[in-house]
């Protein structure tokens, strides 16, 4: 287990099956359930565009966990294109994409939480250039 989800999907009995007692098992899933749970919503996001064309889309980053601030970012080909602070309930990020000189672009969502020891959540697209 290596995220908040997973450990509130193991359970307490999950936890206890991989060696927590029973007491700390309970506490650890109870913590886990106040820590932040990311979805990221691509929406209709396309497969391909074509060499010189270009489309705006959103793309939609909610929790469903636990509130917390969060540092958002969206990079194209490892590019800074967006970056955001917000205390993460639901939030759409504006994405460009472009048919530029490239023969793909690979988008990339990042979720860090900078009050929070996690690590970053990351999602990402790939969109073929024709």
């Amino acid at each position: 287990m290596s995220t908040p989800a997973e450990v509130v999907r193991a359970g307490v009995s999950g936890l206890v099956s991989a060696g927590l007692s029973a007491g700390v098992a309970e506490q650890v899933v109870a913590n886990a359930k106040d820590l932040p749970v990311v979805v990221v919503d691509w929406g209709e996001f396309p497969d391909a565009i074509a060499t010189g064309d270009h489309d705006m889309r959103e793309v939609v980053v909610a929790n469903n966990g636990g509130g917390a601030r969060a540092g958002l970012r969206v990079t194209v080909n490892g590019r800074e294109m967006t970056a955001k602070p917000s205390y993460l309930g639901q939030t759409k990020l504006p994405v460009a994409v472009f048919g530029a000189d490239t023969d793909e672009l690979e988008f990339t969502v990042e979720i860090s939480f900078p009050d929070r020891p996690l690590e970053p959540v990351t999602a990402a697209r790939t969109v073929d250039v024709q």
